[in-house]
C-alpha cells in the first residue's frame, strides 16, 4: 500500500544497498515471509540491488507510531 523512508546508497562502486518501511494492507499480513521474498526479488531483478533491509508493517501500526 505505501513506501516511506526510503533510502538507497551506494556501498562501494558496483554494489547499492537499499532499506525502506513497506505497509501492507491487513489482508497480506498473514504472507509476510512471502511478501518479503517478492520484494526482494524485484528490487534485485529491477534495481541490481542485493542489499536490502526491509521493515513491514499494517496501516494501524504506523499510525499508531505517528500518534505515540
Amino acid at each position: 500500500q505505501d513506501v516511506h523512508d526510503l533510502h538507497v546508497w551506494a556501498l562501494t562502486s558496483g554494489m547499492n544497498a537499499l532499506s525502506a518501511h513497506v505497509v501492507l494492507s491487513a489482508e497480506n499480513v498473514t504472507t509476510t515471509n512471502e511478501m518479503l521474498s517478492l520484494l526482494n526479488e524485484t528490487i534485485t531483478s529491477r534495481f541490481n540491488i542485493h542489499h536490502t533491509t526491509i521493515q513491514l508493517e499494517t496501516k494501524d501500526f504506523k499510525e499508531e507510531e505517528i500518534h505515540l
